[in-house]
């Protein structure tokens, strides 16, 4: 397992917050496929990997293997940018068009402010992957 599934399948595998909405707004569902990875202004190996969002959860896959992490996923559309809650991490996204933009916090639990990156920050750019593509 590369180094950032590993931290993803962490990242996922955390409890689940007490005050997690099941009924909560959610990102759209599909695929979306890894096109960026930047952390602390250091661009990182672009993977061949999917989120996949479905009802309330996500899903991380990597072609040919068997999903990699599943969790839940609490989504507020009507902050600007958007807000969310990934398992025990706090994150910010904004979708414009076919392009899912996604600042993931530090791991001491610190929302990111913006969609900026910086310091402990992990962002991550997707694309809306077609679907039978």
């Amino acid at each position: 397992m590369t180094p950032l599934l590993l931290a993803v399948s962490l990242l996922l595998a955390a409890p689940v917050p007490k005050d997690f909405k099941k009924d909560a707004p959610r990102p759209p569902d599909g695929a979306w496929r890894l096109t960026a990875d930047q952390t602390d202004d250091i661009i990182l190996v672009v993977e061949k990997m999917t989120w996949q969002f479905e009802g309330a959860g996500l899903t991380i896959r990597v072609p040919g293997q068997a999903p990699q992490a599943r969790g839940p996923i609490y989504f507020d559309p009507a902050t600007t940018p958007h807000t969310f809650d990934l398992c025990a991490r706090l994150g910010v996204c904004q979708l414009k068009g076919d392009t899912l933009t996604v600042c993931l916090g530090p791991s001491n639990g610190a929302r990111p402010a913006n969609l900026e990156g910086g310091l402990g920050v992990r962002k991550l750019t997707f694309a809306r992957v077609e679907p039978n593509k």
